[in-house]
């Protein structure tokens, strides 16, 4: 929704900390009358259908067997979770997309098994049974090693098994999103770029269902990682590309090499 409105260089509507923007009046008027357009028919963004399984499992790397086997099970396991849309099980939304990278991690780093995963779906969807999203829309957070979830005013201890392990994942989860500031939940993912996966990791690339209907963009700007990287391979030199976008050398690179990470994945 934000992509699009850009002044020189496709400048971000949110610029980042220490980075001041300029915005004319006739860009605040049309960003407001933009804000006001209903493009999602009253629905959540977060809720539309916008990546196929082989999309999310390129851009989370995980296997493409283990993401269809989370949305549509298989012969020995029924399906961990929910997909946006029940017509196509290969239609998965930005909820989903946050779910798969929460539920990966804990797979990745303790692996936990899926009994183990459903039984920390099932205990937050009983301490909120109105939340369909519990990952997303909950404010997750740890203190003094409990875990602690909060949705409007209820505010929930989530005593779990495993209580050590998910606050190790949760803290490194916590570095990689955003919350919406109406306090509606999470609404924007900074992917790993490499395998490090380290917590601390730069923030450089982000999905955004507002933004580019979700595809990865660079988070100071916008500018979809796959433009960056097509104008790289058609000879177009980092430092042009960086003038052009009025980005620094070393986002633009970043963008290049998370598409070339990409392109790799979806080869193998």
């Amino acid at each position: 929704m934000q992509a699009g409105l850009r002044g020189k260089g496709h400048g971000s509507l949110r610029p980042p900390s220490g980075r001041a923007t300029v915005v004319s009046r006739t860009e605040t008027n049309a960003i407001t009358a933009l804000e006001k357009l209903d493009i999602y028919g009253g629905r959540d963004p977060r809720d539309l259908p916008a990546y196929t399984t082989r999309e999310v499992a390129v851009c989370l790397d995980i296997p493409l067997s283990r993401v269809r086997a989370w949305v549509a099970g298989q012969s020995n396991f029924r399906a961990v979770l929910a997909p946006a849309a029940s017509a196509s099980l290969n239609a998965l939304s930005f909820n989903n997309v946050i779910e798969i990278f929460v539920l990966d991690e804990l797979r990745r780093r303790h692996a936990f098994s899926l009994q183990h995963l459903r039984r920390v779906l099932q205990r937050l969807k009983t301490a909120f049974p109105s939340i369909d999203h519990p990952l997303v829309q909950l404010d997750l957070r740890v203190s003094n090693h409990q875990l602690f979830a909060r949705y409007g005013r209820k505010l929930e201890n989530l005593s779990l098994d495993g209580q050590l392990a998910i606050e190790e994942v949760l803290r490194t989860f916590l570095t990689r999103v955003e919350n919406d500031a109406s306090g509606t939940g999470i609404f924007r993912l900074y992917p790993f770029v490499t395998r490090q996966r380290a917590a601390d990791a730069p923030r450089t690339v982000m999905m955004d269902p507002r933004v580019s209907f979700g595809r990865p963009v660079l988070s100071a700007s916008g500018v979809p990682t796959a433009v960056i990287a097509d104008r790289f391979r058609a000879g177009e030199s980092i430092g042009s590309i960086s003038e052009d976008i009025d980005q620094t050398t070393e986002e633009v690179e970043e963008a290049i090499r998370f598409e070339t990470v990409r392109v790799s994945r979806e080869a193998a």
